[in-house]
């Protein structure tokens, strides 16, 4: 059976057409009686229960407000879901495919005028770790979940809860995606991909996130994993579209978002996350245009940011102090621009996503214009010379979410005068003390770190060069020695005790440092 080719559709509840067969009540444009089917859904309330009162409480009231066949969420027994196979996992949670056997009530029926179930459908199973306990933030982000796959068909679909049986772990039922993620639709069917199709991919990508933040909700972990393809295929004639995925189902469903916003990790996909959240800002929606920009460069190359290096804490500090992934060479200079403005160092200076939607909407619309079109053309031509040269050729580089330590920014202010060094051969430095590291290399204009990860000793801090040349070199040494000149007398180095700041409770090594 298929489904209503309209259902998928906002509904339009102001639109009646007809009037209910069994209470007479005019019905709108999608056929809902919400009269009827009210009553039919309180009528099996008693026969089905989660194994969990705000569960319940929570399904029931979608139910009862709904006003078509798509914006309610219903308890679905796992012994319904068939097939099951896993696709992809995380640390906290898996993601497999399986056939749910009844299927949707998407489907009515004109002889009878009434709602029937679709029948055997291929659903994606999103199952929460550890959430045999759900927590207040949980039960308010499936809400906001399955509220915006209603009101946008960029975003996918949630047809309800289910609970394994065996490990009381929860699981959301969702649309299936056929193309699987971007990642892997970008392995399949990046060369044929045209300049005209990625705008189109990147603005569906922004119509979906533009339904989020305007409902005042945040994703906070946009990455090409979950950025999900429906369709035939880039080489198809069926339109393909693209929905955002896993709306705030993206971590422990027991620990609140403050367990992954605090003064210790973050979760998420590093090279997507902002720099000022790696430093421990909250997570907002500026953080997620910072994604949008990233997913716009990987639309553009077919690759993973930074997936030639090693996400860990060199990386982290190379984005907080402005890397960001090279622009390929058949990114039109419009497109760029609406880019590099989305991953701008300073939040407060990305655009919103209204702002990303009506340029690109502007871009799409213009085509015809002389500049764009040159632009886009001359991009498409040194596109397609890429591909025949195999330039641009997708790697095979998977990331996943995972917890990220927070790079600690706790300022202490040194003042080099007091240590008889003259004024105009110093300037005041600004760092912060916190974590252990290896070193992490020095040349001119970067930062040397070196760091001994088992003691819990204060820091000496030398001068290897001058300040006109910004480089510094910050290792840790043991105070309860003296202090002794550097023996290299080539280069004037002084040893410099930093004050202590009371704020930081284990001072070990820099984490970031800057000129003033």
């Amino acid at each position: 059976m298929s489904v209503r080719s309209d259902v998928l559709c906002r509904v339009d509840s102001g639109a009646f057409c007809e009037s209910c067969q069994r209470c007479g009540q005019r019905l709108p444009r999608s056929q809902w009686c919400q009269h009827c089917e009210k009553k039919q859904f309180q009528s099996s309330f008693n026969t089905w229960s989660s194994g969990s009162d705000k569960l319940d409480k929570l399904i029931k009231s979608s139910q009862n407000k709904s006003n078509s066949s798509i914006d309610y969420i219903e308890w679905i027994p796992f012994n319904k879901l068939n097939d099951i196979k896993f696709v992809s996992s995380g640390q906290y949670g898996s993601v497999s495919s399986a056939i749910w056997m009844d299927g949707p009530r998407w489907n009515w029926n004109e002889e009878t005028n009434s709602w029937e179930r679709a029948g055997p459908t291929v659903v994606a199973l999103k199952t929460i770790s550890n959430s045999k306990h759900l927590s207040a933030t949980f039960f308010h982000e499936l809400k906001g979940f399955y509220n915006n796959s209603i009101e946008s068909n960029r975003i996918v679909h949630c047809y309800g809860i289910s609970r394994d049986p065996n490990t009381k772990n929860y699981m959301v039922v969702m649309e299936h995606a056929n193309q699987g993620s971007l990642y892997q639709y970008l392995a399949k069917n990046f060369t044929t991909l045209t300049w005209n199709k990625k705008l189109n991919i990147i603005s569906d990508i922004v119509q979906g996130l533009k339904n989020i933040h305007e409902a005042n909700l945040t994703h906070r972990n946009l990455h090409c994993g979950n950025i999900l393809i429906h369709g035939g295929g880039g080489n198809s004639s069926k339109e393909d579209y693209v929905a955002i995925g896993d709306i705030g189902l993206n971590r422990h469903a027991e620990k609140s978002l403050k367990i992954f916003n605090n003064n210790n990790v973050l979760y998420g996909v590093m090279p997507y996350i902002a720099p000022e959240v790696l430093q421990g800002r909250p997570l907002n929606k500026s953080s997620d245009i910072y994604s949008t920009g990233m997913l716009m460069w990987v639309i553009t190359s077919g690759k993973q940011p930074f997936e030639e290096r090693n996400q860990n804490f060199q990386l982290q500090i190379d984005i907080c102090n402005g890397a960001r992934p090279d622009i390929t060479p058949d990114t039109p200079q419009v497109y760029q621009d609406l880019m590099e403005s989305c991953w701008n160092q300073d939040p407060k200076k990305r655009p919103s996503i209204q702002t990303i939607h009506l340029n690109l909407r502007d871009i799409l619309k213009n085509t015809s214009l002389t500049n764009i079109k040159e632009q886009l053309e001359e991009a498409e031509r040194i596109r397609l010379e890429l591909v025949k040269e195999h330039v641009t050729l997708p790697q095979s580089v998977h990331f996943t979410s995972r917890e990220i330590k927070i790079i600690h920014v706790s300022p202490t202010k040194l003042n080099l005068e007091i240590y008889n060094i003259k004024p105009k051969s110093y300037k005041k430095i600004k760092f912060g003390l916190k974590k252990p590291e290896q070193s992490l290399g020095m040349s001119k204009e970067k930062i040397h770190i070196q760091g001994d990860p088992t003691d819990n000793k204060d820091s000496l801090i030398t001068l290897p060069e001058t300040f006109n040349n910004t480089v510094l070199n910050l290792e840790l040494t043991d105070f309860t020695k003296k202090f002794k000149k550097n023996k290299n007398k080539n280069k004037n180095k002084n040893l410099v005790k930093p004050e202590k700041d009371s704020s930081i409770p284990d001072q070990r090594s820099c984490c970031k440092c800057s000129i003033m």
